[in-house]
């Protein structure tokens, strides 16, 4: 495998073949998987391991199994993967890691560390807990705190309490916190982790393309904005008093700017505003948008399932049954060089399907950051040295633009509609 990997990756191995316990600070699309199967091949065939519990995301735990397969299939039998989250709920799987790990000489990945940011959690404890049967510990995470230097405690806790030198979460804050977002003795913290760490940046791997971004606005129809109104006027009494009315008033929302009429507000139901794709601004405006992109490989990524569906289809009605990829139903070499790539933005990318696209068009924005970001990045990756160009489409006069405006700061999109919200009615600021 190592004829696989860049020097920074192969670096990255060597320190961490020394330590019984590390972090790699690296993302998926700088060839994460590889650089840690590197490792785990190592330690299996010297016989420091019999083998390994891999705790990930349980959205990624068929996509890491799929990696192995490809990339280790002679240590997969001895690879045991499970999604962190069921360790919140699942007293039966805890008890099957713990007899697993007390039975043999285990090394434990944790894959994602923020998964057990939260050191009172049940998950975090049971994690911990975990880890002090497992001789060998792998911490994997893009950062090392995602919004506090608190998230750092209960990761490093699960490596090995001595190297950051507290046995309490009071401790380090005492230490280390102060007030809601202040933070000191810094410095004391990077000195502690640097000998038992190695960080992979995108820049050490690969050359990165450049990126440009568009927004390509588009009215609504008479009868689309009174649909709009009409629903927005309907749910936000309830969105003024409660963060989830607040998420309900932002998904039916979305769905009229999407094309579709509310039918029935709880369970929310829908039905199209448009029955004639013709007549839908959406797609009017992603075909104006496709015009401008003459021969080149175009990535569309819709939030909603009746979106890929009818974006499929007036592509295929338009440029050709074989234009049109659905990621990733069609797997088929006929299909990698079709002009479209039709996606669901919360679908994960194939090991053996990876994203290629010269424009990202997103028909529809999702409020994920992290989501965005990584299909972007994938896309990114595979351009080299050219430039990814990303177009949203966004219905004026709606909540597209803060959907945008939220993404583009990384705020949290609920509280900060629900503040909006307040403001504009001469309401005191809500509680967050």
């Amino acid at each position: 495998m190592s004829e696989f990997l860049h020097p920074s990756q192969l670096e990255a191995i060597e320190k961490l073949k020394q330590l019984r316990v590390g972090a790699l600070y690296i993302s998926r699309q700088n060839g994460k998987l590889r650089t840690v199967l590197s490792l785990v091949r190592f330690r299996l065939r010297t016989q420091r391991i019999h083998g390994v519990i891999w705790l990930c995301t349980g959205r990624k735990k068929d996509l890491i199994q799929e990696g192995v397969l490809l990339h280790a299939p002679g240590e997969a039998r001895q690879i045991h993967i499970y999604g962190t989250e069921s360790l919140s709920h699942n007293l039966s799987l805890f008890l099957e890691l713990m007899r697993l790990s007390a039975s043999a000489r285990m090394m434990l990945v944790i894959d994602n560390g923020l998964l057990i940011k939260n050191a009172n959690a049940l998950r975090t404890q049971r994690v911990i807990a975990l880890s002090q049967q497992c001789p060998y510990r792998l911490l994997i995470s893009d950062v090392p705190f995602s919004r506090h230097m608190a998230d750092m405690f209960p990761q490093w806790y699960a490596l090995d309490w001595r190297i950051l030198g507290y046995r309490t979460y009071w401790g380090f804050s005492l230490n280390h916190l102060s007030g809601p977002n202040g933070i000191r003795n810094a410095d004391y913290l990077a000195r502690a982790i640097e000998p038992y760490c190695v960080q992979i940046s995108r820049e050490d791997v690969q050359p990165r393309a450049g990126r440009k971004e568009y927004v390509w606005k588009f009215p609504l129809p008479p009868e689309g904005m009174a649909e709009y109104q009409a629903v927005m006027q309907r749910f936000l009494h309830n969105a003024l008093y409660s963060s989830s009315g607040v998420y309900r008033l932002l998904q039916a929302c979305h769905h009229v700017a999407c094309g579709q009429r509310i039918v029935q507000d709880f369970p929310l139901t829908t039905a199209p505003l448009y029955p004639d794709a013709a007549n839908d601004p959406r797609m009017n405006a992603l075909l104006e948008v496709i015009e401008n992109f003459p021969n080149q490989h175009i990535l569309i990524l819709c939030r909603h399932g009746y979106e890929f569906d009818r974006v499929c289809e007036t592509l295929m009605r338009k440029y050709g049954p074989y234009s049109v990829w659905k990621y990733p139903e069609q797997n088929g070499m006929q299909y990698r060089s079709a002009r479209f790539c039709v996606m669901n933005v919360f679908t994960e990318e194939r090991e053996n399907a990876r994203l290629q696209a010269d424009v990202m068009i997103y028909y529809s924005n999702d409020w994920n950051w992290q989501k965005r970001a990584e299909k972007e990045a994938q896309c990114q990756n595979a351009l080299g040295d050219g430039t990814l160009t990303v177009v949203s489409l966004v219905a004026a006069g709606t909540l597209d633009i803060q959907i945008l405006r939220s993404l583009w700061k990384k705020e949290r999109l609920v509280s900060v509609l629900r503040s909006e919200l307040w403001r504009q009615n001469g309401m005191p600021p809500a509680e967050q």
